[in-house]
């Protein structure tokens, strides 16, 4: 046989080429799709519970006519409904139709709240004899290594992303596999030519396949087998399943393999290569433009004299050709002005491709965030290759991040495209049923005229206070029971019908969701009551270049809220994103869209339940009522469509790279609009497209899902390990000196600490680079005294709010109480929650620990801090806490360097066993206090192997140790260079000699150690003095 079969660790023989079914539907095409690649001689079938073919995969293995021992069954369990372990394992048997599963796999370590306990699960499905054999994919060495730590059954196999283009990254975890025993199993080995084509792989491969006579795909898979992976691929043609067949007696030289492994690293090369190219024509071009002005003489366009336009020119050439200059904060104001598009899109195009490349995914900050700073630069009055050029980023953005969303436009899609343009634009999409011979009888004027004087102002935050700050205040309002009355569905014109939006993956409208009147009594009803402009005067610069419409958010009662649901669950999914559907949103935001209002395009986030405390007196407005209950579908409601324009437009990566598809929805009154958002993968890039005239009324919302899942995100200790650096403030003087310092650590990158993500795995540094994908962190205390200095320099940063991390601590300043205080540290820090709130030390938990905490968790209940944790607790303390607390604490806040380590040791084995994440305060200690000690030697070693300062090895070796590690410089130079030591890689002989030598302690005589010394002595001796002289013995 050409592919020869591997005997897994646990003695079983699993077939070395396998058939993927991802991607390859479910009804019975697939069916034969799998039939067919059994037939051609591959008969191992990989599967997974979220591919949702399972079923069809059962059938082909039934249908191929070969023995069921024959076949070799592979899948996977997703966690797929939220299900767990057993009960997956238990569908997956009967949705394949067989008696046992060859090999089950846990298809992510992502999926596993606690992987050793996900781990004995696999083994007990093992022992129960219905899977022969049981692995991972997807786990990195972190992950395997808490695997290792419970394991009775050391993992058979581990499948993972594994192609050219990632070998050089994939090798860690690769060699920690050979060495276990554990075989890697390679999916998506063919990437290079399927999804990266005309890469510099194609010259190595070609020269390989016209020596062979072999095709490019035959070369790829005879590459994956000499790095001895058993590849998992898939195809609809036999041919080509018979030549993946063929592939295995190919025989490549140690020169051909050589070749494709140096390959990869000429993309970026010629991606930089590019970029020059493109930098140069800048230039030049500047330098063409500022030479054609000069000959005119006098003013150009009557405003601008021709010595202005030379020092402009003069000073862009200087800055395409020192970019660095850029991030500089003097330049803020001139940046803002210029806005130097060329070389924006360019960066932004170079870490997309090496993204691509990568195959990276952000997380959905991120993806918010790129696509408002490339909006932001859109204007009416730019040229069409400017605009252009943002539309191709915009483009290569969602073709980067959510390459699933790539159009696949049939020959009847009406899109035009114009000539020169980059959106091919559809008919807008609207279902009109026709008129109705059925009449309502809902008097609108009344119901809004009785409506306009119940709604009764819930909260009102004053503009300077809102994020970002708006030069009008946000009004909340509520309305009693029955103030908008819907009718019952017998007395209705029409049922609402659901109709999918062609090409928009998960978006879909419903019609006659509300009658005419119903929705005329709203609108009449807002505007009797008023609606208040939306006028950002800070925050991203897409909030403000959108012209907003004006609003009115409005708290809705229960009764309307659940008659609306009633009348449309039946046309909602059941789940979405593994939560259960459960309602409505009651925080609505009625907007009213008039020419020249337009909110640009951007990608909406997720939004909690809110809901009416009607408990308090007077009722109280609460922002996050169920942390069990999440938004991730949009619900807009148009209100009218009185009005020309205005349509919600979807724009979706097209099968043509570089062009963008636009699929307008044109509002119809009473009809709802839903789609996807708040996740990465998924959520649709979209604008309220310019009302030309007329106004347009709608109101947004959300479909509201309960979690069934025990979710990983309520887990702060799990949520807190993605971030792996945290900049504190402690020690920064008061006033402007604070303010500056977090700015700067913020700008040089303590807002994108996620390239240390996770904590425990050291990455690419391609990942690195595109840490603009990652979320913030600083850390400040009440004792600290500089919480309103930390708070300023956030607001300041013009990051969103959720972008950073915050942690502050209960100090007990001023003898104030848990609650007192936490009131304090929002008003100081100018925010409405905190996510991390610790108590500073385990003496100030007064009157004892169990009260504190109990105070703490209250604070956590009301939604004022998302987690709560501990500093400086020791294992006693902590054991009187956990005796009867109901949350565990997210985070233990420890000095840790090498000098602690070994009296920290038992505390960090406990804190890894209950879950707790431990942030390292203080780990530069070492250098900054103690230069000269036994640590200097080792610590200079490997700063000397690697290239790298004292402070990077030390937070290396912390980040080795597992801790989330806390530090803070006044030198920007100093915090950059923190950052890059996220990419250094310690031996484990280096990490043991650091760990040695710290045992010594630190031996030296510091100033003030002397000082002590001395005082001690003088003291005993006075004491012994003063003995003597008391008993009459003279000593002199």
């Amino acid at each position: 046989m050409p592919w020869v079969p591997y005997t897994l660790n646990d003695g079983n023989v699993m077939p070395s080429i396998a058939y993927g079914t991802w991607r390859t539907g479910k009804d019975p095409e697939a069916i034969d799709f799998a039939r067919q690649a059994i037939s051609a001689g591959i008969y191992h079938i990989d599967t997974a519970q979220n591919y949702k073919n399972e079923a069809e995969a059962g059938t082909a293995i039934r249908e191929c006519g070969l023995p069921r021992e024959k076949i070799f069954v592979t899948t996977k369990w997703s966690r797929l409904n939220g299900l767990d372990i057993a009960t997956s394992f238990e569908n997956s048997l009967k949705d394949l139709n067989v008696s046992y599963i060859d090999l089950y796999l846990i298809h992510g370590a992502e999926l596993c709240d606690d992987i050793p306990a996900c781990w004995k699960e696999m083994e007990k499905i093992k022992d129960s004899g219905l899977t022969k054999s049981i692995g991972v994919s997807n786990f990195e060495v972190a992950d395997l290594e808490q695997l290792f730590s419970v394991a009775r059954y050391i993992p058979t196999v581990n499948q993972i992303l594994f192609h050219p283009y990632v070998y050089e990254e994939s090798v860690p975890i690769f060699n920690l596999c050979k060495q276990r025993g554990i075989v890697v199993q390679a999916y998506s080995p063919l990437i290079p030519i399927t999804k990266q084509p005309g890469g510099p792989l194609d010259r190595p491969i070609g020269a390989i396949v016209e020596r062979l006579g072999a095709s490019t795909d035959q070369v790829l898979l005879a590459w994956a087998k000499s790095k001895d992976t058993a590849p998992v691929t898939n195809s609809k043609k036999k041919e080509r399943l018979e030549g993946y067949v063929r592939a295995g007696d190919l025989a490549l030289t140690p020169e051909d393999i050589n070749a494709i492994d140096t390959g990869p690293e000429k993309v970026l090369s010629q991606v930089v290569k590019k970029v020059k190219q493109d930098e140069l024509s800048v230039v030049c071009s500047v330098e063409t433009a500022a030479a054609n002005l000069a000959q005119s003489g006098g003013m150009i366009g009557g405003l601008i004299y021709e010595d202005e336009l030379e020092t402009t020119t003069d000073t862009l050439i200087m800055l395409a050709n020192n970019p660095s200059l850029i991030s500089l904060k003097a330049l803020k104001p001139f940046k803002t002005a210029v806005h130097d598009y060329w070389r924006r899109h360019v960066d932004a195009l170079v870490l997309l491709a090496e993204m691509a490349i990568r195959e990276q995914v952000p997380k959905l900050g991120a993806l918010q965030r790129w696509v408002r700073e490339c909006d932001a630069v859109l204007s009416p009055k730019m040229s069409k290759q400017e605009e252009n050029r943002v539309w191709q980023v915009l483009d290569a953005i969602l073709r980067t991040t959510q390459p699933e969303m790539i159009a696949q436009a049939s020959a009847s899609d009406e899109g035009a495209l114009e000539a020169g343009s980059r959106l091919r634009w559809y008919t807008p999409f609207t279902v009109d049923p026709g008129l109705s011979s059925r009449k309502v009888h809902i008097d609108s004027d009344s119901i809004s005229s009785s409506a306009a004087k119940v709604l009764v102002p819930l909260q009102t935050t004053p503009g300077p206070e809102r994020r970002p700050p708006n030069k009008h205040p946000a009004v909340i309002y509520f309305s009693p029971d029955n103030t908008f009355p819907l009718l019952p569905s017998s007395e209705r014109t029409r049922q609402p019908t659901r109709h999918e939006l062609p090409g928009v993956p998960g978006a879909f409208i419903i019609n006659d969701a509300l009658e005419v009147p119903e929705c005329e009594a709203l609108v009449k009803a807002a505007e009797a009551v008023g609606l208040i402009p939306d006028e950002p005067i800070g925050g991203s610069a897409t909030q403000l270049s959108s012209v907003l419409a004006h609003n009115l958010i409005w708290l809705a009662d229960t009764t309307f809220i659940r008659t609306l649901y009633q009348r449309l669950v039946h046309l909602l999914p059941q789940t979405v994103h593994g939560g259960a559907v459960k309602g409505i949103n009651s925080r609505f935001r009625l907007y009213r869209y008039r020419p020249g209002a337009l909110y640009r395009p951007h990608i909406d986030g997720a939004w909690p339940s809110s809901a009416l405390n009607s408990t308090t007196n007077p009722p109280t407005y609460v922002y996050d009522s169920d942390p069990t209950v999440y938004s991730r579908l949009t619900f807009l409601i148009y209100l009218n469509d009185d009005f020309d324009g205005g349509c919600t437009t979807f724009f979706l990566p097209s099968v043509t790279q570089g062009i963008l598809e636009a699929r307008p929805v044109k509002p119809r009154t009473g009809t709802v609009c839903v789609f996807p958002h708040g996740a990465a993968k998924g959520s649709l890039l979209h604008e309220g497209s310019g009302v030309v005239s007329g106004a347009k009324y709608v109101i947004r919302t959300e479909v509201l899902q309960r979690d069934t899942r025990p979710r990983v995100s309520t887990s702060p200790a799990i949520v807190l390990s993605s971030r792996s650096k945290a900049f504190g403030t402690w020690k920064i003087p008061l006033g402007d000196t604070t303010i500056n310092q977090v700015d700067q650590a913020i700008s040089v990158g303590f807002s994108h600490i996620g390239a240390f993500d996770p904590p425990l795995h050291l990455l690419s540094k391609s990942k690195f680079v595109s840490t603009h994908a990652q979320l913030g962190f600083v850390d400040t205390a009440q004792s600290y005294r500089n919480e309103a200095e930390a708070g300023k320099a956030i607001l300041e940063s013009g990051l969103a709010r959720d972008d950073i991390f915050i942690t502050t601590k209960f100090s007990g300043v001023d003898g104030l109480d848990i609650e007192t205080s936490i009131k304090n540290s929002l008003k100081n820090l100018g925010v409405k929650h905190i996510d991390l709130y610790l108590i500073h030390h385990p003496r100030l938990a007064v009157p004892d620990i169990p009260t504190a905490w109990r105070q703490m968790e209250g604070l956590k209940d009301a939604g004022l801090v998302k987690s709560i944790g501990i500093s400086n607790f020791e294992i006693e303390h902590i054991e009187t806490l956990l005796s009867s607390a109901k949350v565990t604490p997210a985070v233990n806040q420890i000095i840790l360097h090498p000098y602690v380590y070994k009296r920290q040791a038992p505390l960090l084995e406990y804190l890894n066993k209950k879950g707790i994440v431990f942030e390292a305060y203080s780990p530069l200690i070492p250098v900054t206090q103690y230069p000269g000690g036994p640590v200097d030697k080792p610590v200079k070693a490997a700063g000397k192997r690697l290239g790298a300062t004292d402070d990077q090895v030390l937070l290396a070796w912390a980040k080795v140790k597992g801790a989330v590690v806390l530090t803070s410089s006044s030198k920007k130079e100093r915090l950059e260079g923190y950052l890059q030591a996220g990419d250094l890689v310690l031996t484990d002989d280096e990490v043991k000699a650091i760990d040695e030598a710290g045992a010594q302690g630190t031996k030296i005589l510091t100033a003030r150690t002397v000082v002590r010394r001395t005082a001690a002595v003088l003291f005993a001796g006075a004491v012994g003095l003063g003995i003597c002289s008391y008993l009459g013995i003279n000593v002199l």
